[in-house]
């Protein structure tokens, strides 16, 4: 018993003895490996979140599959059983789609009853530009279908000078013709030779407009062909551009005795003016007409395009003789003109056009000015600044403008005296 108590004893030593040399001996390692076992707890946490980011993931979009499946299941089951779907609301206004041409809405606008007056004058002038070929039948045969047959004498006549307006002398016939035959209705035939005369005039046709003026004079008691006939030529004519025939008609109607109307006179020179023809036309006419306003300011434009000062002078005097007054746009177009020149004549008609009512607006003065450098016309420079003070529309530009005037003219004192002015303003110059 006493051996085994000591054996027991010893055994117990020893191992406490082994359990000190193992904690002496990993005493300097245990930080290390404490140390080396941070860095992989945490690449386990990291990695672990990951793992359970993905697998949310997957959980949710294995729902939603799952929920589409079913939900399409139920949608084909439903339409199996014969059970209809519902439908897309409708909406309040549906639009209607339009007809490609105008033919095909000439012919559904027709359904809705009879047209008349206007309102068939403008589906006539529409059709008449797009399919003239099937003008008569269309208009004529909506004329024939009406119910009670009123007067048509009136709707005829609109067919007839629509056609003669787009220069078909054919159609005005044929229009006449089934007017006859098929509304039984004979056209007025004063009405149709002034159609006939704008239709051959509108297609540049001097033969046959000759022609019908001659059959007319032989008509006429007194041999002379009527007004209204020559202002239809007139008009035609101006329509294709025939300018010189147009001014041999209008001389015609002066040397009858007729006055011209001023109408016609502002197409004539607005035609002039697009033919080039525009001082031939003035020239040709000169004494004989007199002009309305915008056929003056049209002129005096002209005199500027062409810096025709002997040209604007007969005009200005023409149309003072004729006690036609001036408009904004004549006054301007001579300003324009005469700042070119250093003759007074310039703020003469600047003064002008402020006592006629025209109030020069602060681009126009500061065109005047800028181009008074090159003319070297101080004096327009400096009235049309005055008149700008006045107002108080005297832009920072223009005092830069009304200095390069002085500039140019060796006028440095006054430069001086307007940087002064300048800088009064609060205004500070720039080095241009």
């Amino acid at each position: 018993a006493a051996a085994a108590a000591a054996a027991e004893a010893t055994a117990v030593v020893e191992s406490d003895c082994d359990s000190e040399c193992l904690e002496s001996r990993m005493g300097t390692d245990a930080v290390t490996v404490a140390e080396l076992k941070i860095p992989l707890h945490a690449s386990e946490s990291t990695l672990e979140q990951a793992t359970m980011s993905i697998t949310s993931v997957g959980i949710e979009v294995a729902c939603f599959c799952v929920a589409f499946a079913v939900i399409r299941l139920a949608s084909k089951t439903r339409s199996g059983k014969g059970i209809a779907l519902r439908h897309p609301a409708k909406k309040l206004v549906e639009t209607v789609p339009e007809p490609a041409t105008t033919l095909q809405a000439w012919r559904s606008h027709k359904r809705i009853g009879p047209i008349r007056g206007q309102e068939l004058h403008h589906w006539a002038g529409r059709v008449m530009a797009t399919d003239p070929e099937v003008y008569v039948e269309e208009f004529i045969g909506h004329l024939a279908q009406a119910p009670d047959r009123p007067p048509l004498r009136d709707d005829v006549s609109l067919l007839m000078e629509v056609a003669a307006k787009a220069g078909q002398p054919e159609i005005v016939e044929a229009v006449t013709l089934a007017a006859r035959e098929r509304l039984e209705m004979d056209v007025d035939l004063v009405r149709l030779h002034h159609c006939l005369l704008s239709a051959h005039a509108s297609c540049g046709s001097e033969r046959r407009v000759e022609e019908l003026l001659a059959r007319e004079r032989e008509g006429s008691a007194d041999g002379a062909v009527a007004v209204r006939s020559l202002a239809v030529v007139i008009r035609g004519y101006l329509k294709v551009g025939k300018i010189r025939a147009a001014v041999a008609k209008l001389q015609e109607m002066r040397c009858l005795g007729h006055e011209i109307p001023p109408r016609a006179v502002s197409e004539l020179f607005n035609a002039a003016g697009k033919a080039g023809l525009m001082k031939e036309t003035y020239t040709s006419l000169e004494g004989n007409i007199k002009l309305p306003q915008d056929a003056v300011s049209a002129l005096l434009e002209n005199a500027f395009q062409s810096e025709d000062f002997e040209f604007a002078r007969s005009v200005e005097q023409l149309a003072t003789g004729h006690n036609t007054a001036l408009n904004q746009e004549a006054f301007e177009a001579m300003l324009k003109l005469y700042v070119k020149v250093d003759d007074g004549k310039a703020i003469e008609i600047f003064q002008r056009m402020q006592s006629s009512g025209f109030m020069p607006c602060e681009g126009l003065c500061r065109y005047l000015i800028a181009r008074c450098a090159d003319s070297q016309n101080v004096r327009l420079a400096e009235c049309a600044a005055t008149y700008l003070r006045s107002r108080q529309e005297m832009t920072f530009s223009c005092y830069k403008t009304l200095m390069k005037v002085y500039a140019y003219n060796g006028r440095y004192d006054k430069a001086c005296d307007l940087y002064a002015e300048i800088k009064s303003n609060g205004w500070e110059p720039d080095a241009v």
